[in-house]
């Protein structure tokens, strides 16, 4: 836009409408009022790799709410002037009632999905706000979990979880508020794997098939390391994604 900075369009969630009485009166509680605080991913399906958007191409924002609550949203922009919603995910949308406070930002990934290549959105469960008072390392009921979706439809694909419907893993007790670590390890332009570490000190990697992944095959999960326990003292949280180094130690 090179017109000066003029504002295009803004987006508030129905579920944060409550709030506008008290930013209005502007007056200090004593507490801070959360909004729309989660980071935005930004998906451009660049056919023809210009950076412009052309035809049927879009530009579609994904961002969750962090301390705000507990959604995620999809806004397709490739029209700045006439923005719309795409889709909302909340613990009442079919398959995410273990949804956390939405902190994980999404990442758009490419998998084999069921043989074929497919473009698709990735995130951790969240935090579950009962943490706030733990001391010590406590299983929580939200946030436990790790969700892939279309990007477009917001359609729950997969999932892995302690309640998954695809893959359930009883240890997956703690909630994973961070970003996930996507990994292609063989560089050939598809996600083979994901690291994720959460809430209780665990440290999972995820591993794709490339060949057989799909609902609920073709997917190895494994606890790589435990570095927390039930002492305050070992009480280790984690909130952020971990960091991946490869090495050739031929």
């Amino acid at each position: 836009d090179s017109s000066g900075g003029t504002e295009l369009f803004g987006f508030m969630p129905q579920a944060l409408l409550s709030n506008l009485p008290e930013l209005k009166q502007n007056a200090y509680t004593g507490s801070h009022l959360y909004g729309l605080d989660g980071a935005l991913t930004v998906w451009h399906s660049d056919s023809n790799n210009d950076g412009v958007v052309n035809s049927s191409e879009r530009v579609i924002l994904f961002f969750g709410m962090r301390r705000g609550g507990e959604q995620y949203f999809a806004l397709d922009v490739s029209d700045l002037n006439s923005p719309h919603l795409l889709w909302r995910i909340d613990p009442t949308t079919s398959g995410f009632a273990a949804l956390g406070q939405s902190w994980s930002r999404p990442s758009i990934i490419t998998v084999n999905w069921s043989g074929s290549k497919r473009k698709v959105l990735v995130f951790g469960g969240g935090y579950d706000p009962a943490a706030d008072s733990q001391d010590t390392r406590t299983t929580h009921a939200s946030g436990n979990m790790i969700y892939m979706i279309d990007p477009v439809t917001g359609q729950l694909l997969w999932s892995a979880g302690k309640s998954s419907q695809h893959n359930a893993v009883a240890a997956m007790e703690y909630a994973i508020p961070s970003d996930l670590r996507v990994i292609d390890a063989d560089a050939n332009g598809i996600a083979d794997r994901l690291y994720v570490a959460d809430l209780g000190g665990q440290v999972w990697r995820v591993k794709f098939d490339e060949a057989t992944f799909g609902p609920g095959t073709g997917v190895t999960i494994k606890r790589i390391a435990s570095l927390a326990d039930d002492s305050v003292a070992g009480n280790r949280r984690f909130f952020y994604a971990p960091t991946v180094y490869y090495s050739n130690s031929a």
